[in-house]
């Protein structure tokens, strides 16, 4: 805010003259020009950064859907293993056979 009241009280009181706006220049390009390079840098992390996170997301769907599918197959197979187990007790029970827990 003072800087406002500052130019504007400058803006009032005196008039600036060429020299001055090419003064005025010269230093916003010498501090903005080294900027453009730096922000330029910096887009470019941040793309580099969003696409290795998504590739990392489509890796971990990926591991995800094998995950489930496996998970899947093992519940198949443990109500195979269920089924075997009961008709093994029942066999072993309609023989008189006593079976170790």
């Amino acid at each position: 805010m003072a800087l406002i009241l500052f130019w504007s009280y400058t803006c009032r009181t005196m008039s600036l003259t060429q020299n001055d706006l090419m003064q005025i220049r010269f230093i916003i390009h010498e501090a903005v020009d080294p900027l453009n390079g730096k922000i330029e840098a910096l887009q470019n992390d941040v793309k580099d950064i969003y696409f290795m996170l998504a590739d990392h997301g489509k890796i971990l769907s990926q591991h995800t859907k094998q995950l489930s599918q496996h998970g899947k197959q093992l519940s198949q197979q443990s109500k195979h293993i269920q089924k075997l187990d009961t008709s093994i007790n029942y066999l072993a029970e309609k023989q008189g056979v006593a079976l170790p827990l």
